[in-house]
């Protein structure tokens, strides 16, 4: 499942993880004069079929979404060796604030027995959980940091 991650980036263009939005609000409103914006994204664990690669998917909540409606709509999961699917992810080609993304279903993909382990062995490596690979800080910790 997609991880929440949410970044205070302060006037000097250093971005900071905390825990949640609501932390983000509290942040951006006792520390206006710190705060330049706040981003909130989503991440998790996608196949590459390209590149026959394991990676982090960082994405936008536009295209989260999108990978939650299809759940909703049609009860069945975005991945997995029975109700995987590939999805392709396109763009306006305009960059920074200006950019919008838009998550294109493309087909149902099982994943194959080759995917499969290739998911297990990231697992028993041990660098799995999006949680700890995308560590936060709390509100206090966010305003000593500031």
């Amino acid at each position: 499942l997609p991880v929440q991650v949410v970044r205070v980036c302060t006037l000097n263009n250093e971005c900071i993880r905390v825990d949640n939005e609501a932390v983000a609000r509290q942040l951006t409103e006792r520390h206006e004069d710190k705060v330049k914006w706040v981003s909130v994204r989503y991440s998790c664990w996608c196949i590459d079929r390209e590149t026959k690669s394991l990676r982090i998917l960082d994405m936008p909540r536009t295209v989260a979404q999108s990978f939650g409606s299809r759940v909703q709509i049609l009860g069945k999961s975005i991945s997995g060796d029975l109700e995987g699917c590939d999805w392709m992810i396109r763009t306006n080609d305009k960059s920074g604030l200006d950019v919008r993304y838009e998550a294109v279903y493309v087909e149902d993909s099982p994943l194959t027995y080759v995917e499969q382990k290739m998911i297990e062995d990231k697992k028993a490596e041990g660098e799995w959980d999006l949680r700890k690979i995308y560590s936060s800080y709390s509100y206090q910790e966010a305003v000593d940091r500031l």
